[in-house]
């Protein structure tokens, strides 16, 4: 398919598996997946393949499901995606429906390395690959009015809910915490060193800067779900914008956004790296205060016990005085 022509979602809901697979085809084609195998078909229904990746072992399930009018997707079949994945050890998903997925049974799907395509996902990703196809005689950095990068988080996004349970992080573990996430920089950052012309990217560091950054998606969700002490809660706001700003990065990168935008986003990718780096300090300033306080507080505890047992003394005293007893 050369050319994708333009769909709107009326078109979704009566069509065949065929046309249907070929919008599915082509997306997997865009991510550099080419077919293996099929495990199951239902005419006119469902298919469900294996896909290999081109730039390694790396296969991924691709399940395709069409349901009539839009409706929603039968509730056994996140139930049996699970199954076939765990039977043939997968670890990568794309889901692909002309439907919809019920809340309880997206969340079934819901986990890293998952990727669930519903009407919207798939007209917004096809334009995309159209516009890419388009023939240039040379790639001209252009202002987007919303990123690349912003569109790929919002798609990830739409289709997760948010754990309830809390990661409560102990003062202990912030530094490792903090670190982890500072080490997300460090490869993306070896691979753009081997960019020679920002306006002519070779298609093999396109693809790396790519599944470095769908490696970053499931962070932003795992973030949410932190809770600091008051003092660092700070942290959970800066880590979830610095992995956004690395998505960001990658994809002003690779889709050609201007210049002004890439050094933007290294700028402030950086700042929050030299902030990050103190954090060890801070947790050392802060357990310093901590014992201080609880010094103040002993000794203020102590002087109160002192004063106390004073008073009661002179009660006493005053009592066995006042009665005639001493």
């Amino acid at each position: 398919m050369n050319q994708i022509e333009v769909i709107d979602l009326e078109q979704f809901y009566n069509i065949s598996i065929s046309d249907f697979y070929s919008y599915v085809s082509e997306i997997m084609t865009d991510f550099n997946y080419f077919f293996h195998l099929t495990l199951k078909e239902i005419p006119n229904k469902t298919r469900c393949e294996i896909w290999k990746h081109r730039g390694g072992e790396e296969e991924a399930l691709v399940w395709v499901e069409v349901v009539q009018n839009g409706e929603y997707v039968a509730s056994e079949v996140p139930v049996e995606i699970l199954k076939l994945m765990n039977e043939n050890n997968l670890r990568t998903l794309f889901f692909f429906t002309n439907g919809a997925l019920k809340e309880e049974d997206k969340e079934i799907i819901d986990e890293e390395g998952y990727f669930i395509f519903t009407p919207d996902e798939i007209i917004e990703t096809l334009i995309a690959i159209n516009k890419k196809k388009i023939p240039k005689e040379k790639n001209i950095r252009k202002k987007v009015k919303v990123p690349s990068g912003f569109v790929l988080i919002r798609n990830y996004l739409r289709n997760r809910e948010i754990p309830k349970e809390k990661n409560v992080i102990r003062i202990n573990l912030i530094k490792q915490i903090v670190d982890k996430y500072i080490s997300l920089y460090e490869p993306i950052l070896k691979i753009v060193e081997q960019i020679e012309d920002y306006n002519d990217i070779s298609d093999d560091i396109k693809e790396i800067l790519k599944k470095e950054q769908f490696k970053l998606l499931p962070n932003l969700v795992v973030i949410s779900t932190y809770t600091f002490l008051d003092k660092f809660q700070y942290l959970k706001v800066d880590l979830f914008n610095f992995v956004k700003l690395l998505i960001l990065y990658i994809g002003a990168i690779i889709e050609y956004e201007p210049m002004e935008d890439v050094e933007k986003y290294k700028s402030e990718i950086e700042k929050f790296v030299e902030k990050f780096k103190n954090i060890e300090n801070e947790i050392e300033e802060y357990k310093k205060e901590y014992l201080e306080e609880n010094k103040k507080l002993s000794k203020n505890l102590l002087i109160n016990s002192i004063v106390f047992i004073v008073l009661l003394f002179i009660i006493v005293i005053i009592y066995v005085v006042i009665n005639g007893r001493y």
